[in-house]
């Protein structure tokens, strides 16, 4: 009867045995993604779609960074019709809530909204 013996007791045998299979795999995995990639192409010409991205900006007293943020924002290369931006600000006293008025006055296709909310703690 023969005995036939899977693994080795010399650990550093066992250990480059394990690298060769996971490396072994991780180039099979490639091969196979190659292959497909070749019989499997995407011609429709048309541009991926893209999923909804609401954005939402806590704000309380954020006069000086607030527009600078809703500028990027706005400035982003995603498309304006599949983004939505909500401002919610928290009982600011300074002039947050005009600057983001006149974001959304200012950029009329995109889905940019303030909301106003009391609930959280009150600002330091």
């Amino acid at each position: 009867m023969v005995n036939l013996q899977l693994y080795s007791t010399d650990p550093v045998l066992n250990m480059a045995m394990g690298v060769f299979f996971v490396l072994f795999a991780f180039l099979f995995f490639l091969l196979a993604v190659w292959i497909r990639s070749l019989f499997i192409r995407k011609a429709t010409g048309k541009p991926p779609v893209l999923p909804g991205l609401s954005i939402l900006i806590p704000a309380h007293n954020e006069q000086h960074i607030i527009a600078s943020c809703l500028d990027a924002i706005a400035a982003a290369d995603y498309p304006s019709d599949r983004m939505e931006i909500l401002v919610i600000d928290d009982g600011s006293s300074d002039s947050t809530r005009e600057i983001v008025r006149h974001f959304i006055s200012k950029h009329p296709a995109l889905d940019a909204h303030l909301l106003r909310s009391t609930r959280g703690k009150s600002g330091r």
